[in-house]
């Protein structure tokens, strides 16, 4: 739970009462980076609100720029079966509701949108990075001098080409720093050059040595 994510919601006027609900609900489980995935199961069971109630809610809320949603799928499973979605709490955004976005529920529910990853500078001249770019920086090994800017601009490059899921990327990105842990930084690749090479591709999942008890019995 985070506290900051909590107030945020509580003070955001979102159109309605039902999706200051559903946002205070996402807010409850909003880690440190203002990023949860809760199922439909769990906000219904927290709201008390049919599914369909919570989907229109979420629709309204991502239009409306509180909250970034992303599909998931689970990657170990040949079927790539959905998952929970992944939802992104926009805090320290500015918010503009029009009439048009306030309690008009859409004629149909549609399918979660797909990620979109921009960029641009602000006018202060620094780069403006997205919340997905920051958790895939966190995520990479630490690299002394790296350039990150560099790095946002390949991310956006293959988050936009479709040529990894952003969830796979990042999964891809935490086997890759597993295999870095005690190894001289110096060693490791500029994450700019990690990705223009699509390093990401070659990255498999760390496999668990287990012990074999014949071993310790001798």
């Amino acid at each position: 739970m985070s506290w900051s994510a909590l107030a945020w919601a509580s003070k955001q006027k979102t159109g309605n009462g039902t999706n200051k609900l559903v946002l205070i609900a996402l807010a409850n489980y909003a880690d440190d980076n203002n990023s949860c995935f809760p199922s439909y199961k769990t906000l219904i069971i927290l709201t008390e609100l049919s599914q369909r109630t919570i989907a229109r809610s979420l629709k309204q809320l991502e239009e409306n720029s509180f909250i970034t949603i992303k599909q998931r799928f689970s990657e170990y499973e040949q079927s790539a079966r959905q998952t929970s979605n992944f939802y992104q709490l926009n805090i320290n955004v500015q918010f503009n509701l029009t009439p048009s976005h306030i309690d008009h529920p859409p004629s149909h529910i549609d399918h979660p949108p797909i990620v979109r990853v921009t960029s641009h500078i602000t006018n202060h001249n620094k780069p403006n990075y997205n919340s997905e770019f920051e958790l895939f920086w966190k995520t990479y090994p630490n690299r002394p001098n790296d350039n990150k800017y560099g790095a946002f601009q390949k991310f956006v490059d293959i988050i936009k080409k479709k040529e990894i899921a952003f969830e796979g990327l990042i999964e891809k990105t935490k086997w890759f720093a597993k295999t870095q842990e005690g190894k001289d930084t110096k060693f490791i690749p500029h994450c700019k050059t990690w990705l223009s090479q699509k390093r990401f591709l070659d990255v498999e999942k760390p496999t668990i040595k287990k012990t074999n008890l014949n071993m310790l019995v001798g």
